[in-house]
């Protein structure tokens, strides 16, 4: 009973998951659609940063995160939130994830990016093959946050997200290690997993601090 109760626990959580990937998905699909929309009127460049942040402000709204780092590129202009507008500068054409998202046909990328401001990010990301507009969010730690807040987890249970590399995104856990070990463990227990050498799910574990766990 308690293996099925996890099992079904897991799911709700991925379904969870699956909800804020389809929420930022559509935000950006949204976004390049109005920002097409908004090319065939003419327009100052003051009313178009003004449109823009409106923009960013209900996707913020949507997505739960007040402070989500939204951009708009339009004719090769970058618009960013009223919150980064001093990143308005920000060379996207020399990232790596600018030369992934001109590759993937308008569909909607997620893929890692450090800087030195901010060395843990993903982004999000779209451009239009047709008129190479495009909308990109950065996600960081605080984002995952936001989106976790009313996380409902099990007395003691812990809760790891990760991304396809098993970089840690997201945790919440029922004690206080530091932030390089939990990354370590969690890392690890990722690991295991690709290579098919973890216990089936719901078998028990020794966690970071050697207390007994199931790991679903």
């Amino acid at each position: 009973n308690a293996r099925d109760m996890g099992l079904e626990l897991v799911r709700s959580y991925v379904a969870d998951e699956e909800r804020n990937i389809a929420a930022y998905n559509t935000i950006i699909q949204m976004g390049i659609t109005y920002l097409d929309e908004i090319e065939t009127n003419e327009i100052t460049e003051e009313e178009l940063k003004q449109k823009m942040y409106h923009f960013f402000d209900d996707a913020a709204e949507t997505v739960g995160d007040p402070d989500l780092d939204c951009y708009a590129i339009i004719d090769g202009q970058l618009i960013a939130n009223k919150n980064m507008d001093s990143r308005s500068q920000y060379d996207y054409t020399q990232t790596k994830w600018y030369q992934q998202v001109t590759a993937a046909d308008g569909q909607v990328i997620y893929t890692n990016e450090s800087t030195d401001e901010e060395p843990d990010m993903l982004i999000a990301a779209a451009i239009s093959p047709e008129t190479g507009n495009g909308v990109f969010v950065h996600l960081k730690r605080a984002s995952f946050m936001n989106a976790h807040k009313d996380l409902d987890l099990l007395d003691q249970g812990a809760y790891y997200l990760c991304d396809d590399q098993g970089r840690l995104l997201f945790y919440e856990a029922p004690f206080e290690v530091d932030e390089e070990s939990i990354e370590s463990y969690v890392g690890n227990l990722c690991e295991q997993i690709r290579n098919d050498t973890m216990a089936e799910t719901g078998d028990d574990i020794l966690d970071i601090n050697g207390v007994r766990r199931g790991l679903y």
